[in-house]
C-alpha cells in the first residue's frame, strides 16, 4: 500500500466475520490504515461482539455484526447437529444452521455502516459479498472485497465447508469436494441472496 495513494483521511470501516483466523488479520488492516504512515483514518472493525475488548485496545472503533458463528456451532441445537453430521449428511442441514445468521449479518451489519458513516468499506470473507449490495444500491458508499482464501472451488483446492481440509493428496476427494461445496451454494444461498437484493432494493426506493 503507497502512502500517497491514501493521502485523504477517511472513515473507513472494514466487515468480517468468523473465528480467530478471519478478524486477525483484518485486525492488522485496521491499525495500519490508522498508522501516520498509511494516512491515519479512522477505522472502524465490525466483527462479533467477543472481539470487541481485542478491537478496542488496538484503538479500533467498533461494531457488532451479529450472529457469532463459532458460538452459533457450539451452543445451538442446529449448530451441534451440523458438527456431527456426516459430509452429506452437512447438505441438508447447513441451511438451518446458515440462514439465520445471513440475515443476523445483513441486518446488523447495514445498522453498523449507518451509524459509522464510513466513506469506504472493506468487505472481507465471503459472506460479507452481501454487503455489496448495501454499499452499491443503499447507503452509496465505495467498497472493495479481500479475500483470505481462494473462494471458488476447484479440483486442485476446495474450501474446507465441513468436508476436511482444504488440502488433499487424494484428487478424487477434492474433486468430490469441490462437487458438494458447488452444490451447497447453488442450493442454499442463491434464493436468500435474491431476498437481500430485494430488501437493499426496498431501502434504497424508500431513502
Amino acid at each position: 500500500m503507497d502512502a500517497a495513494g491514501c493521502s485523504a483521511q477517511m472513515r473507513i470501516a472494514i466487515l468480517t466475520i468468523g473465528s480467530e483466523g478471519d478478524v486477525r488479520p483484518f485486525l492488522a488492516v485496521g491499525v495500519a490504515l490508522q498508522a501516520e504512515e498509511y494516512g491515519s483514518h479512522t477505522v472502524c472493525l465490525v466483527t462479533h461482539e467477543a472481539q470487541r475488548e481485542r478491537v478496542q485496545k488496538a484503538g479500533l472503533e467498533f461494531r457488532d455484526i451479529g450472529a457469532d458463528p463459532v458460538k452459533e456451532m457450539n451452543e445451538t441445537e442446529a449448530g451441534k447437529a451440523l458438527k456431527a453430521a456426516s459430509a452429506f449428511g452437512k447438505l441438508k442441514l447447513t441451511k438451518a444452521y446458515m440462514v439465520p445468521m445471513l440475515l443476523s449479518w445483513f441486518s446488523d451489519g447495514e445498522a453498523a455502516l449507518k451509524e459509522f458513516k464510513p466513506d469506504f468499506a472493506i468487505l472481507g470473507t465471503f459472506a460479507m459479498n452481501m454487503h455489496s449490495i448495501l454499499c452499491a444500491d443503499a447507503l452509496n458508499i465505495p467498497f472493495c472485497q479481500m479475500h483470505l482464501q481462494p473462494m471458488v472451488p476447484t479440483a486442485a483446492h476446495a474450501p474446507p465447508i465441513g468436508f476436511g481440509t482444504a488440502t488433499t493428496w487424494f484428487q478424487f476427494t477434492a474433486k468430490l469436494k469441490c462437487v458438494l461445496v458447488s452444490l451447497l451454494r447453488r442450493m442454499h444461498f442463491m434464493a436468500l441472496i435474491g431476498h437481500l437484493c430485494n430488501s437493499a432494493s426496498m431501502h434504497r426506493d424508500c431513502s
